[in-house]
């Protein structure tokens, strides 16, 4: 098995998608359980069209992308048992490909649809970003040991 701990590794992808995920169902929940409160500055996200498409999707992208960052910041180096299996792109690429041709089909049908927000349907590509990052990755080739000749 190789393992990795870079920053393009897809296991930082995968483990910033899930926190996303995560992320967006708590908000859905708790908009839909508490009453808009005015704050100022907050209008426009409790406003009857919500935030803009584009701003919705823009802060999707910046949300994975920090995510992303900090699952690198916090598990690189950490050589942990469940950390190491999340390193086995090999294993993990199944399961990853199934949860993301799901959120493929969940996330452009509910576009298509437009039963969902633009920023929900984002969130449900997420998956099939982080499958298709799984699929293209190559680790880089292993080191020489040292005094091996080349």
């Amino acid at each position: 098995m190789m393992t990795s701990g870079e920053l393009q590794h897809p296991c930082w992808a995968l483990l910033s998608c899930l926190g996303c995920i995560v992320l967006t169902a708590a908000c859905g929940a708790l908009a839909n359980l508490l009453p808009c409160v005015s704050v100022p500055g907050l209008g426009a996200v409790c406003g009857p069209g919500g935030l803009p498409a584009v701003l919705q999707v823009a802060l999707v992208t910046l949300l994975f992308a920090m995510g992303w960052l900090v699952a690198y910041a916090v598990g690189h180096g950490r050589w942990q048992p469940r950390l190491q299996t999340l390193h086995d792109v090999e294993a993990l690429l199944p399961v990853t490909a199934m949860f993301g041709g799901f959120g493929a089909v969940l996330g452009i049908g509910s576009l298509l649809l437009g039963h969902a927000p633009p920023g929900v349907a984002a969130v449900a590509l997420l998956p099939a970003l982080v499958a298709v990052w799984m699929f293209l990755y190559r680790p880089p080739p292993a080191a020489p040991p040292p005094g091996a000749r080349p």
